[in-house]
């Protein structure tokens, strides 16, 4: 669930606000007091994902249209962690970060190396 919440979080990186951003920071203001507008916000939110999954990132309308230049990546990753909760399997790391750019075969100390020379570089071609 984490793993999916980080995909999601990178969508509204690259595009903005979500479609269920509006339900949820309305169902915010009663969400201690309102057990019913809070299932009602999270519904409508997990609807919202599973369309977007289900039917393609162009099917909530005119509106969302721009969630159709998803890196087709980062599809496949949300794709792969949703699979993995919905079988009870644990997630292949890797494969995850593999979808999301990761060099292959580095150790953790390897990877976090590489991770620093990249910001290291676009840091230098800043103005």
């Amino acid at each position: 669930d984490d793993l999916e919440a980080l995909g999601w979080l990178l969508v509204n990186g690259l595009f903005g606000p979500l479609p269920w951003f509006e339900v949820l920071s309305n169902a915010y203001k009663t969400w201690d007091t309102s057990r019913s507008t809070r299932a009602r916000a999270i519904r409508k939110a997990q609807e919202a994902k599973l369309q977007l999954l289900n039917e393609g990132w162009d099917s909530l309308g005119q509106e969302w249209v721009r969630l159709a230049r998803i890196p087709p990546s980062l599809d496949r990753y949300i794709q792969s962690c949703r699979s993995d909760r919905a079988t009870g399997m644990s997630p292949d790391y890797a494969h995850l970060s593999g979808l999301l750019g990761a060099r292959e075969g580095f150790s953790l100390f390897e990877a976090e190396q590489h991770d620093l020379t990249v910001f290291r570089d676009a840091l230098d071609h800043l103005p």
